[in-house]
């Protein structure tokens, strides 16, 4: 068996990570479990052919068998590999034992970090979004919990998580922060702030514990740079109303001119239609 595909439906049943206790599954169980589930899986794969075989022979209609990967269409699959022991796709797989998924073969976006799993949604392309897609599905079937996710354009390692982690989180609480302090928000706005900044908080909590560094001068230095990027953009906004606030009073100069210009025709007209009809009086 070098590769078992299997549907979302089916791979809801593999439950190989799930904790005993507190206690971690051993190797050789994981193994057992997971052939054992997908030869079952496998099985009642084939009675699902079968029963819509016989539905379909009633119903006078052509039967096409689906193929074992799309029992379920629209759902998306990572494979069970038995001979590396990952599961894995086009260019990402995920390690069971590990708990460590990469994208192509080096940008690692899934690791465990003093017993906790820390997930780096960074949008680095759109193929590793696509692979992110697919080991936050496979992690939620598994029943596996993502105790934290990062924004990191680094390959996720303890080193690089230590040192890069916060920046990101310590970016959106400001900018939330400065988005708050704005006039005219509506109410509706700023309790779903409030409520980013408390989760944000959070999160930079248990980036910390996990051993995340971000001194006060950086975050000094930080907030600084966002309070200068907001003075800039409010200028630039200043700038944009003066120029639009100029473009509209040409505009209705032009407006008022070509209204005069109509105006003055239209007098030439009346007084033409009037010198005619003079002249065609004296004729008759």
């Amino acid at each position: 068996m070098n590769s078992i595909d299997y549907n979302r439906h089916d791979l809801c049943n593999i439950l190989i990570m799930k904790l005993n206790k507190g206690k971690q599954m051993t190797k050789e169980k994981m193994l057992k479990k997971i052939e054992s589930l997908v030869t079952k899986a496998k099985r009642e794969h084939l009675k699902r052919e079968k029963e819509r075989e016989v539905h379909a022979l009633k119903d006078k209609r052509t039967f096409k068998p689906h193929g074992f990967y799309n029992t379920l269409p629209g759902y998306g699959c990572m494979k069970w590999m038995s001979r590396k022991q990952v599961f894995g796709l086009k260019n990402v797989t995920f390690n069971p034992f590990t708990m460590v998924a990469d994208s192509y073969d080096w940008w690692v976006f899934v690791l465990p970090i003093k017993g906790k799993i820390v997930f780096n949604n960074y949008n680095y392309s759109m193929t590793t979004c696509k692979h992110q897609g697919e080991v936050r599905q496979l992690l939620k079937s598994l029943g596996i919990k993502i105790d934290l996710e990062v924004s990191m354009h680094s390959s996720l390692s303890e080193n690089n998580f230590k040192v890069e982690s916060l920046s990101s989180f310590y970016t959106e609480l400001f900018q939330l922060e400065i988005a708050l302090n704005r006039k005219n928000t509506k109410k509706s706005l700023v309790k779903d702030r409030n409520k980013q900044c408390q989760e944000l908080l959070k999160s930079i909590k248990t980036a910390r514990k996990l051993g995340a560094v971000f001194t006060r001068q950086q975050m000094k230095d930080l907030k600084q740079s966002l309070l200068d990027k907001e003075v800039e953009r409010l200028a630039d906004m200043a700038k944009e109303n003066v120029r639009r606030a100029e473009l509209r009073k040409q505009a209705k100069m032009a407006l008022d001119n070509s209204l005069n210009s109509v105006e003055v025709k239209q007098t030439q007209l009346v007084e033409l239609e009037s010198e005619l009809a003079l002249n065609n009086s004296f004729g008759n």
